[in-house]
């Protein structure tokens, strides 16, 4: 009965070694899994997140590209407003200043033909014969001057 005894001693001490040894063994099996998990979801998620970073990066690069341009095309359409006034401003300044040349030109013109009139008037009270050829020999009158006429008066 003593070895009876001590078989079931021995055997009751081997089963709660063998459980302690499995549950310890199991629970290592359990952790290295674990860890395998966790592993293998930190690179999906990481994977996913890379993912997601560069089809965000693709809509934000576009954005800034979209963004760029408008402001740029918007800096390029007030410069360019600018440039075409500037060119307003200079060609009416060149306009008035022909315009005022003309003027001037047409003042003395008349002025020529008043003072050729006045000289023909005066060359025919007189009785000189070609009386309008000596005028415009002595005011030395363009030749133009029958042309401005219907401009001047």
């Amino acid at each position: 009965m003593f070895v009876l005894l001590r078989y079931l001693r021995l055997r009751a001490a081997a089963i709660v070694i063998q459980r302690f040894w499995k549950a310890h063994a199991q629970r290592r099996r359990y952790l290295r899994m674990r860890v395998g998990y966790q592993r293998l979801q930190a690179l999906i998620r990481s994977r996913v997140l890379s993912h997601r970073f560069r089809h965000l990066r693709g809509h934000i690069v576009a954005l800034q590209a979209r963004a760029r341009g408008y402001l740029l095309r918007r800096e390029v359409s007030a410069k360019q407003w600018a440039i075409v006034k500037i060119q307003a401003h200079v060609r009416r300044m060149i306009a008035r200043r022909r315009y005022k040349k003309l003027q001037y030109e047409m003042a003395q013109r008349r002025e020529a033909l008043r003072l050729l009139r006045e000289e023909e008037e005066q060359l025919m009270r007189q009785g000189v014969p070609n009386a309008s050829d000596i005028a415009r020999r002595n005011y030395k009158v363009s030749p133009f001057i029958g042309f401005f006429k219907k401009y001047v008066f």
